[in-house]
């Protein structure tokens, strides 16, 4: 999620990310170097914090070196990776930021190149967590030579009924203690121990009921922080003791002491231990990690993360909900079906009477209701049906959606009664048995339902068979005037795994081989951009008639002028630089069985289009707002001072989505004018500093204007050469 900044008075969080220039959100270490706050992500990127932004290295990135622990001492940044150990030299305000001075890639008798976890200096020495135990090298030494190091072998002795035998184990975690060395083990077989160091011999010091533990030494006090919690070294009875505490998530990953106030790190938030108690702050943010669904209602955000929870999100806070934080709202039974229905959650959506609607792959639809009541529709009591050849309650809920009407639809994938789209009239919400199926192969290509999208009138309908348009003409318990159209061979390809409807009307297909829509009878087959991939993951329009699409290798808007936009992530291999954006991966979704999870979503009318990955999710404000407001224009740099002849792009945002965007001299004369669809994604105008003829401007002040309908939006750029 990358890193977060809490000041530990008011509790106020600052989340930074790759916007910030973070290059990998898995950040796994912090520490301090040169006055400097430095991290370290696991995907191999380094960097430091200057006060505004965060500047970053992808050296070891790029050699596909995963880092596992960062240290600092002796001056120098060391880092325990996948292929070693690397010291290195911080040198921040550089253009190098960091200086790798050694790879250390042959310790000892090791192969070369095996992994490191962790590293420490004490008394001289440099001490390192490998797999065949510790190795230990004088900090004085060439470490590059294996024969600098010994290694410390780990030796654990089982005994029982018929021989005796010694497993050696690995080291995972290492600290100092009392002028002591410390050692945590790797899991192999029962359970992790903590040894100590006596010599050159490492002897047990303390078995541990938990896996990976990570040893800190604050206050005189020994600490071991791991998945089930935060432990201490009991002195008087001799062994670790785990401190209970009530929370939903009691993971520790890391410990401080803030005069006498200790904060510990968490899985979606931090912990205050304090006068013997802890306590539970969730930070600001989805609980989750991979994003399955996202739906609007009322000025909502309900987001659904796979297998996890669902969010509502009001625009400044988020409140999150997960099985044991809607424990308390349940009854035992309840809470026995709710368990395996949020193992495989997978959609969410909230009804004009603020109901939250889920669906999950074979425990049918939970709902949550304004009262804080649970819930749990099933084969057994409701309209469902079960998905499953051999269980006759296992119903998949693939989609959930809530039309302009109320009614409130539900993708019923693989549904073995054939009626894989089912949906409650507004009237009957609150009936579990009320809804009304629509069938294969009268209204249905297949029973393989993966999305749906609803407008007054319609439903279209996508499977892995084709796809499927349901004129109701908005009386839905009336079906005798329904009309069916029912879509194979006129798709680019069969397996459609998106659909949207946009402000006009027509029906968007995404497919395995392209995009089209259906309109006045035919269906129109359009060229993906060569940019981006032809395999569509997800849809989503606006109320200005751009089509938002995603890929599995990138994504793109489709502006209402016919022009397309392209766009990549952060992290893209093949993205020139100005096609890459805050987007943390290339691939927009990911299936879940055959059906689409993540992807992107827009409510039509913000401006904001959400993207879901398996990772998180990412929000662009774009200008393509219901009721723009008409705001100066933002020009960045400014002034634009050429380096060396050469004069930067200009960037150029807050133009209206209709506007085109003029330049203006000092005397008046136009010199540069750029269409509405000139834009990119973001609604932003980039000018290289060119009039009409491709010829560079002379130095002066440039006036930008942006006449649209709701007004005109101005700025001004001052040119150096």
């Amino acid at each position: 999620g990358g890193v977060v900044r809490l000041d530990p008075n008011s509790f106020d969080c600052k989340i930074y990310t790759n916007l910030e220039g973070i290059g990998g959100l898995d950040v796994i270490s912090l520490d301090t170097a040169r006055g400097y706050i430095w991290y370290a992500s696991s995907n191999g990127y380094v960097g430091y914090f200057d006060g505004t932004k965060w500047n970053s290295v992808d050296d070891l990135y790029r050699n596909a070196i995963v880092i596992n622990k960062m240290r600092v001492f002796d001056g120098y940044i060391w880092l325990c990776t996948s292929r070693g150990l690397i010291k290195s030299r911080p040198v921040p305000n550089t253009f190098s930021i960091i200086q790798f001075l050694e790879f250390v890639e042959n310790i000892a008798f090791l192969p070369a190149q095996s992994p490191t976890y962790d590293v420490i200096y004490h008394n001289g020495y440099i001490y390192v967590a490998t797999d065949a135990g510790v190795a230990k090298a004088s900090i004085n030494s060439n470490l590059s030579s294996p024969f600098s190091w010994e290694v410390l072998p780990i030796a654990a002795l089982e005994e029982d009924s018929l021989d005796t035998t010694i497993t050696y184990l690995g080291a995972y975690s290492l600290t100092v203690h009392r002028d002591s060395l410390f050692v945590g083990t790797k899991f192999v077989s029962g359970c992790p121990s903590v040894y100590k160091l006596h010599g050159d011999t490492l002897i047990k010091f303390s078995d541990l009921s938990t896996r990976e533990p990570a040893l800190i030494s604050v206050n005189d006090t020994l600490w071991l922080t791991s998945k089930w919690g935060l432990y201490y070294f009991d002195e008087t009875r001799g062994r670790f003791r785990l401190i209970s505490y009530d929370a939903p998530f009691p993971s520790v990953y890391g410990l401080v002491d803030v005069e006498g106030k200790r904060f510990l790190g968490g899985v979606y938030g931090y912990f205050i231990y304090e006068d013997r108690k802890i306590v539970s702050h969730l930070f600001n943010a989805p609980l989750g990690k991979n994003v399955a669904d996202i739906t609007f209602s009322g000025g909502r955000v309900v987001l659904t993360t796979f297998g996890k929870a669902f969010n509502v999100y009001d625009g400044k806070q988020w409140r999150q909900f997960d099985v044991r934080l809607l424990k308390k709202y349940m009854s035992d039974s309840v809470y026995n079906l709710a368990k395996p229905f949020f193992q495989l959650l997978m959609t969410g959506a909230q009804d004009f009477e603020g109901r939250i609607w889920l669906g999950s792959y074979g425990s049918g639809i939970l709902r949550f209701n304004p009262d804080s009541t649970v819930e749990i529709w099933n084969a057994k009591n409701s309209s469902l049906h079960t998905s499953a050849p051999d269980n006759d309650n296992y119903p998949v809920v693939a989609r959930v959606r809530v039309d302009p009407a109320g009614n409130v639809w539900a993708a019923c994938y693989m549904s073995r009664d054939n009626k894989a789209l089912k949906v409650w009239p507004r009237a009957k919400v609150n009936n579990p048995n009320g809804a009304i199926g629509f069938a294969y192969p009268k209204a249905l290509p297949g029973i393989s339902v993966t999305d749906i999208a609803c407008s007054w009138d319609k439903v279209a309908v996508a499977t892995t068979d084709g796809a499927a348009i349901i004129v109701h003409h908005g009386t839905i318990e009336d079906t005798l005037d329904d009309e069916y159209i029912v879509l194979r061979e006129q798709l680019p390809t069969a397996f459609v795994r998106a659909v949207t409807i946009d402000s006009e009307d027509r029906v968007w297909f995404g497919t395995d081989d392209g995009l089209c829509y259906y309109e006045a009878g035919s269906v129109v087959k359009l060229t993906m951009p060569a940019d981006v991939s032809g395999t569509i993951t997800s849809l989503a329009a606006d109320e200005h008639g751009n089509i938002w699409i995603g890929t599995i290798d990138g994504a793109a808007v489709l502006l209402r002028e016919g022009y397309y936009s392209t766009f990549k992530s952060t992290f893209s291999e093949s993205a020139p630089p100005q096609d890459r954006t805050a987007l943390i991966s290339d691939k927009l979704g990911y299936t879940y069985s055959e059906i689409m999870l993540g992807g992107v979503f827009t409510d039509g009318i913000s401006g904001d289009i959400w993207f879901g990955f398996e990772g998180g999710a990412v929000v662009l404000h774009s200008p393509y707002a219901e009721s723009p407001v008409v705001r100066p224009l933002r020009i960045y740099p400014n002034p634009a001072v050429a380096e060396r002849g050469i004069l930067p792009t200009v960037y150029i945002a807050d133009v209206p989505s209709d506007a085109p965007l003029l330049i203006f001299d000092a005397s008046g004369q136009l010199v540069r004018h750029f269409e509405s669809y000139w834009k990119a994604h973001d609604g932003v105008f980039r000018w290289d500093c060119t009039n009409q003829n491709g010829e560079k401007v002379a130095a002066g002040v440039y006036t930008c204007v942006a006449p649209s309908e709701n007004g005109v939006a101005k700025g001004k750029v001052l040119i150096i050469h």
